[in-house]
């Protein structure tokens, strides 16, 4: 897959993750949570890892590879802040 490929589904996981309940977010993030999409030459890995999780918002990186060597040892990245009061900034 591209790069802009990986960034594209990437970015509609990191939306998809954001758009959940932060009280879900936390509860389903108590561990890393990794799993793929996609089969053949459209397979990818997605990881989600909740970072912080204080009483004003929570933080949550998502990734993405493609199982090459490339991408394996340096995931495309992204991540992004759920405030209490239901503001969120990808």
């Amino acid at each position: 897959m591209t790069e802009a490929q990986l960034r594209e589904l990437l970015s509609q996981e990191t939306l998809a993750w954001a758009e959940r309940p932060p009280a879900d977010i936390v509860a389903e993030l108590a561990k890393p949570q990794t799993y793929c999409r996609g089969t053949g030459n459209t397979w990818h890995e997605i990881e989600v890892t909740l970072l912080e999780a204080t009483d004003d918002y929570i933080h949550v990186k998502t990734s993405i590879n493609d199982g090459s060597l490339v991408w394996a040892l340096e995931p495309i990245t992204s991540s992004f802040l759920i405030y209490r009061d239901g503001r969120i900034e990808i």
